[in-house]
């Protein structure tokens, strides 16, 4: 009795590790469609692969444009952010050292440490967002379309450009 067991059990550790390994590279993937960079080459391989892989992560860019960037992201930003003030106060406090004009120093110090952190937060937002309405674009299935329609449509939407393109895209892959 117990050795038909143990064929079935080897058979679903195997399989079993498949679904969590796929699950896991599709995890990776939007990642990476999130935090890209547009000015990088590789954009037509990398969108091959989300419209290969939509219908199964789909849902991710759905919940990364309703929760936005995780906060572990922004947390690396803001700190990026800091690290950077921080150089930045240096310079300024040794103009000479760096070449810097008064007006150069002037526009250095016009920038506070909250507004910066501010501006940041505002863009990694906006870019993420925007980044997974791109991906529902391409990937042109009903739900990411019914999102792009109901953005698209909002006036008071800052996203609503993106989405009205990405909708037009949608259109497309039908």
């Amino acid at each position: 009795m117990a050795r038909p067991v143990m064929p079935v059990l080897l058979l679903i550790l195997l399989f079993g590790g498949v679904g969590c390994n796929r699950e896991a590279k599709d995890r990776a993937l939007v990642a990476r469609w999130l935090a890209r960079n547009c000015g990088r080459t590789g954009e037509r391989e990398l969108e091959e692969e989300i419209r290969r892989r939509g219908p199964a992560i789909e849902r991710l860019f759905l919940e990364a444009f309703r929760n936005g960037p995780p906060e572990s992201l922004e947390d690396d930003l803001l700190t990026a952010v800091e690290e950077h003030w921080c150089r930045l106060q240096i310079q300024i406090n040794e103009p000479d050292a760096h070449a810097l004009s008064a007006e150069d120093v002037a526009g250095m110090r016009a920038v506070s440490l909250a507004g910066g952190k501010a501006e940041a937060l505002r863009r990694l937002r906006l870019n993420y967002r925007s980044a997974a309405l791109a991906a529902l674009g391409i990937i042109g299935r009903e739900p990411g379309r019914d999102l792009l329609r109901r953005v698209a449509g909002d006036t008071e939407s800052p996203y609503r450009h993106v989405a009205a393109l990405a909708y037009q895209k949608a259109q497309k892959t039908r």
